[in-house]
């Protein structure tokens, strides 16, 4: 019996729920040290697979084999396992901090039956493009298109599916995510604000802002315009700053993004510190250590109306539910790495980036409240786009339809021109 083999039956022998690292490393010398594989053939990790003669083949050494079984047996343990801004150990929570979670159980995925590419520039062929954003009006959602020919905002009908480009005089090149405010949709360039009729006719009305802005949030009290620095409160009507809000020292990314949440502002101090901010002066009235694990880097998801789950504040790329009203983690959750979250008729589902793992499919990933582990997860082929200069939505749902900002184009060009995902929310049935 070799050296492997003694830690393999080990780990067997102790009944393990995630697979360790020497056991996939291991497996992987095994294999590549087996002289009986025939040439060209490679685990699918490490290469694109390819088409092979099966009469080729001869056995491969037991050793090998069997711990490529269990590599295989753990692959959607590994898929979901909370790994998250780093490879470091998944934190235990002390019972004081939150619940431990419940075993995992098996949840095998499928793929979406129904998806739509939808072409946003239809009969264009851009040299290269950059999507920006997703939001929802009643009737529309709505991106941003950024190509060797300015920036565009994007207006897709929910019914139709009918897509017209719009162009903002004077925007530039750049514009930031769009926003939607009931029958109106905002975004924002150099120039300031720049607000449409939701039904997308008519043209743009501009307001000036006399800042560089980034995100935009609404709320009852106006608009919350993110910028370097901190944020303003912005009256909808003239753009005028009703508030200025200074972020604290250390603040990624440099300013805080969204409207108060419970009551608060929130930004984050460090990738696992979250502060909770008075929403008037700004002043930090509570910090909540995150796992080490997470990633926290200024976007947080309001979550309330989910039957089974406690209303709290989820920060981005971190897997736990802080009480806003105590400021402490109230449960903990893993559903993977994840981009962004939404509910829909009163379940959670967050989109599974796999962003660590090439070459793997994207999934929704609907939450269990009681395990607060997968329930569903529905995959579908794609590409992430990863926006390094806003913290945008991924997910937004209008009409019968959950639009989802991930191109189904994996060939790394733009030949047909820059794509979102429609998928029917008939779809997100229960499995």
């Amino acid at each position: 019996m070799t050296s492997f083999d003694r830690h393999l039956g080990d780990w067997l022998e102790d009944g393990p729920q995630t697979i360790p690292d020497w056991l996939v490393e291991r497996s992987i010398e095994q294999a590549h040290a087996t002289p009986q594989l025939s040439a060209g053939i490679r685990l699918p990790w490490t290469a694109r697979p390819r088409a092979v003669d099966v009469g080729r083949l001869v056995p491969v050494a037991a050793g090998a084999l069997g711990a490529l079984a269990v590599v295989a047996a753990f692959v959607l343990g590994l898929l979901y396992a909370p790994r998250v801004g780093n490879d470091g150990p998944t934190p235990t929570p002390s019972p004081s901090q939150t619940p431990s979670l419940a075993p995992p159980a098996i949840v095998i995925p499928r793929p979406v039956g129904r998806l739509r590419a939808v072409d946003l520039l239809p009969g264009e062929t851009p040299d290269f493009y950059a999507l920006i954003g997703l939001a929802a009006t009643r009737d529309a959602a709505w991106t941003v298109v950024v190509t060797s020919e300015g920036a565009r905002l994007v207006r897709i009908d929910a019914g139709t599916g009918e897509v017209t480009p719009l162009v903002i005089p004077g925007a530039g090149s750049i514009l930031s995510p769009p926003v939607g405010d009931g029958d109106v949709v905002w975004t924002g360039s150099a120039a300031g604000l720049h607000r449409f009729d939701a039904s997308g006719a008519g043209q743009p009305l501009t307001l000036p802002t006399g800042f560089v802005l980034s995100e935009i949030a609404v709320s009852a009290d106006g608009l919350w315009v993110a910028h370097e620095g901190g944020t303003s409160l912005v009256d909808h009507a003239t753009g005028e700053a009703l508030r200025e809000v200074a972020a604290p020292p250390g603040t990624l990314p440099g300013r805080i993004i969204g409207p108060p949440a419970f009551g608060s502002l929130w930004a984050c101090l460090g990738p696992v510190t979250l502060a909770r901010l008075d929403p008037v002066g700004g002043s930090v009235t509570g910090t909540i250590d995150l796992p080490p694990e997470s990633d926290c880097h200024g976007r947080v998801f309001a979550l309330s109306g989910v039957p089974g789950i406690e209303d709290g504040v989820i920060p981005l790329l971190a897997s736990v539910v802080i009480d806003p009203a105590t400021g402490t983690l109230s449960s903990q959750f893993d559903v993977g790495a994840w981009s962004d979250a939404v509910v829909i008729d009163g379940r959670l589902w967050f989109l599974e980036i796999l962003r660590d793992r090439p070459g793997l499919p994207l999934a929704l990933v609907e939450l269990d409240p009681l395990t607060r582990r997968p329930a569903q997860v529905l995959t579908f082929e794609g590409a992430y786009h990863l926006n390094t200069i806003f913290e945008s939505g991924y997910l937004a749902v209008a009409g019968d339809f959950l639009w989802v900002l991930a191109d189904p184009t994996t060939r790394g060009t733009a030949d047909e021109g820059p794509q979102i995902i429609r998928i029917p929310l008939s779809e997100l049935r229960h499995g």
